[in-house]
C-alpha cells in the first residue's frame, strides 16, 4: 500500500531447509534516521505466531531459520533512502527464534567476506524456550558437520545454546535475571553456558524501559478520570468505576488490588489462588483480576468469585482498555511470579499510582524496592520465599499501612510514581554496549 507509512520494496530469494523461499520485504522510513524493515513470507501466514488450537506448529524450526536468514539478506538487498544497506554495525537478536541470526553470521556469511565488521548482541527475554530440535536438521540449516559443536547440546540441536557461544554479548532483560541464569535453578540446563559466556565478559543485565507517552494516567483516553504525580485527584474517580464496572461494592475506604497476567504456573496465580480464602476470611479487600490461559487456574478464580463476589471479581479475557483501567483504579498491584525475567506490568503499575507487592526476583527486584518506613524511601512491597503464606504476608502489611498510615501510604505511591521507566535509561545502556562493541559505528 503506497499510500500507507508502510509500503512493499521487492524481494529477495534464498536456499534453506531444501528449497528456495523467498521473501518479501517492506520498509517504513519513519524518519531521517529510523527506518523499519518488515519481513513477509507464506510460514509466516497462519492464526497463530506459534501454535494454534491444533498444537506447536511442527515446522517452527524451518519458519524461524528463515526469520534469521532473511535478516542477514536485508542488508545485501534493501535500500533505505535511496541508499543500499551495506554493512552493519550492530546486529541485535532476541531469544531463541532469532538466535540463529548470529549462528549464520559466523558460518555463512563471514567466511565470504559479507558483514566482517559487524558485532552480534543476543537478548534473553525467556531462557525456558530454547528451540530444541533433532540434530539430523543440521544439514537442513545449511551447515556442515564441523557447526555442530556450536548448535548440539545434550543429544539435541539447540538454538538458544548456539545463539549464546555465536554472540559477541549476550545480554538478559534485568540485572538479577542476570544472575539467575548462571544458577542450576534459574538456568533452565544453560547456566554452564551462560556462566562461561559470563566469565569471557559477554554476558550483562540492562532492565527493560516502558513508553512512557503511551502509559501515562495524564493522557490515557481509556479512563474516566485523568490523574498525575502532581494531581492525584482522578485517581479515586478511576477506583470507584473498576469497582462499578467488576460489580464490586463502591468504597474508597477498602484497598483495591488488581492483577493482569497471563494465568500460568510462572505468575504465581496458583499461590495467589491457595492464599486467597485467608485473605478473604482476614481482611476487609477488593480483589479485581485480569487473564486467561490454564483452565485449572480460571475454574479456581471463577470460584474464589462465586464465594467472596463482594471481594473478589475476575474477568478471564485479554482485555487491554480494561487493563489500563485496573492499573489507574488499584491501590496496589499483585505480581507473585515464580520467576519474572524483567516484568513490565508493575512498571505500568507504579506510573499509574498503583505501588506493586512482588515476588523479589528477576527484574521485579531490580524494579520494586521495599517501603522503608525509617528513611521513607521504597516503592512497593517485596517477598522472597515462594508460597501462598510469604505472598498473604507481603499483601497484609501493604494492606495495614492503608488502613493505619495514609501519610506513608501517600509517600510510597508518591515514590512509585516518580520512577524513571522510561526507554531513555535503558537505551543509554545499550547504546554504550553497542559503542564498546563496535567503537566506529
Amino acid at each position: 500500500d503506497h499510500g500507507g507509512p508502510w509500503y512493499q520494496r521487492g524481494q529477495f530469494w534464498f536456499w534453506l531447509f531444501g528449497q528456495h523461499h523467498q521473501v518479501n520485504y517492506f520498509v517504513w522510513e519513519a524518519s531521517e534516521h529510523l527506518a523499519h524493515v518488515l519481513l513477509g513470507n507464506p510460514m509466516f501466514d497462519r492464526d497463530g505466531l506459534y501454535h494454534d488450537s491444533n498444537g506447536i506448529f511442527g515446522d517452527n524450526q524451518a519458519r524461524f531459520a528463515l526469520l534469521s536468514r532473511a535478516a542477514l539478506e536485508v542488508p545485501r538487498s534493501v535500500s533505505i533512502w535511496g541508499q543500499p544497506m551495506g554493512e552493519v554495525d550492530i546486529l541485535h537478536a532476541h531469544d531463541w527464534h532469532a538466535a540463529l541470526t548470529p549462528v549464520f553470521h559466523n558460518a555463512l556469511y563471514k567466511p565470504m567476506g559479507l558483514y566482517p565488521g559487524t558485532r552480534s548482541v543476543l537478548t534473553i527475554h525467556n531462557a525456558a524456550h530454547q528451540g530444541v530440535f533433532d540434530p539430523a536438521s543440521l544439514a537442513d540449516l545449511d551447515l556442515s558437520a564441523r557447526h555442530s559443536q556450536t548448535l548440539l547440546f545434550g543429544q539435541a540441536l539447540n538454538s538458544l545454546k548456539g545463539g549464546i557461544v555465536s554472540s559477541d554479548m549476550v545480554t538478559a532483560v534485568s540485572p538479577t535475571f542476570a544472575q539467575e541464569l548462571k544458577s542450576p535453578e534459574g538456568g533452565f540446563g544453560l547456566d554452564g553456558v551462560f556462566a562461561q559466556a559470563d566469565a569471557e565478559g559477554r554476558f550483562a543485565g540492562i532492565l527493560n524501559g516502558i513508553d512512557t507517552q503511551d502509559w501515562d494516567p495524564s493522557t490515557d483516553a481509556c479512563l474516566p478520570a485523568r490523574f498525575s504525580r502532581g494531581d492525584k485527584a482522578g485517581k479515586a474517580r478511576c477506583k470507584a468505576a473498576l469497582q462499578a464496572e467488576m460489580g464490586l461494592p463502591v468504597r474508597d475506604d477498602v484497598p483495591l488490588l488488581g492483577v493482569v497476567s497471563r494465568l500460568d504456573w510462572q505468575k504465581g496465580m496458583d499461590i495467589l489462588l491457595e492464599a486467597a480464602p485467608g485473605l478473604m476470611e482476614r481482611h476487609d479487600a477488593q480483589f479485581v483480576v485480569l487473564g486467561s490461559g490454564d483452565p485449572g487456574l480460571e475454574g479456581g478464580l471463577r470460584s474464589v468469585q462465586e464465594r467472596w463476589p463482594d471481594k473478589f471479581r475476575v474477568r478471564l479475557a485479554k482485555d487491554f482498555p480494561l487493563a489500563r483501567r485496573i492499573f489507574a483504579g488499584s491501590n496496589f498491584f499483585l505480581v507473585p511470579s515464580l520467576f519474572e525475567p524483567c516484568g513490565l506490568t508493575q512498571m505500568y503499575a507504579m506510573r499509574y499510582g498503583a505501588p506493586p507487592i512482588v515476588r523479589a526476583t528477576g527484574g521485579l527486584r531490580d524494579s520494586v524496592q521495599p517501603w522503608n518506613p525509617q528513611t521513607g524511601h521504597g516503592n512497593g512491597w517485596t517477598f522472597e520465599h515462594y508460597s501462598a503464606h510469604a505472598l498473604a504476608e507481603a499483601i497484609g502489611w501493604a494492606i495495614h499501612t492503608f488502613e493505619t498510615y495514609p501519610d506513608a501510604m501517600a509517600q510510597i505511591q508518591d515514590n512509585a510514581m516518580a520512577v524513571d521507566w522510561s526507554w531513555a535509561r535503558a537505551g543509554a545502556d545499550f547504546e554504550a554496549l553497542y559503542q564498546r562493541l563496535n567503537p566506529m559505528g
